[in-house]
């Protein structure tokens, strides 16, 4: 019996009264509840959805399946975050809230991680075939989750001069 992959949806908003000037990363208010399909033991991680794109929680340790979780929630606050610096992009403010609120609500004690970020920032062509480039990113992702290192795996659309970010 294939897994049924379990994740998050949720509902972000930037409160506009929430954010100064000089604050890059608003404050997200987060209106959320698991989906169905939820299982244990395999997350949905990017936007494939079939078992080989599945992450396997059993074979992570706690703070990398605490983190994976959270990452569902993943999302661009900027409408301009393949040009823009990443870390400004993404409501990692609400990504990390999340981590925090479930590690406690888990009883887990963080200790210092470390976790690689890849960011690929891409232009293309407008005579690139978007079904062949599809193709290739959703084999691409096959084979990295293959190697149980790929805790979320997110891509934008590209902007009208085709430019792009994916992680």
């Amino acid at each position: 019996m294939a897994p049924k992959a379990a994740g998050f949806a949720y509902n972000l908003t930037a409160d506009p009264a929430d954010r100064e000037e000089s604050d890059t990363d608003p404050i997200l208010h987060l209106e959320g509840k698991a989906y169905s399909d939820a299982s244990e033991d395999s997350l949905i991680v990017s936007p494939y959805t079939s078992r080989s794109h599945l992450l396997d929680l059993r074979l992570l340790n706690r703070a990398q399946a605490l983190l994976a979780r959270s990452l569902t929630i993943m999302a661009p606050i900027t409408a301009d975050y393949a040009t823009s610096p990443f870390i400004r992009s993404f409501n990692w403010k609400a990504v990390f809230s999340l981590l925090a609120l479930s590690a406690r609500a888990e009883g887990f004690e963080w200790k210092e991680q470390s976790f690689y970020v890849i960011v690929f920032r891409s232009q293309i062509p407008p005579s690139t075939s978007r079904s062949e480039l599809a193709a290739f990113d959703r084999k691409a992702h096959e084979e990295a989750m293959a190697g149980n290192g790929v805790l979320k795996y997110w891509f934008g659309n590209p902007d009208a001069e085709g430019r792009n970010v994916a992680t």
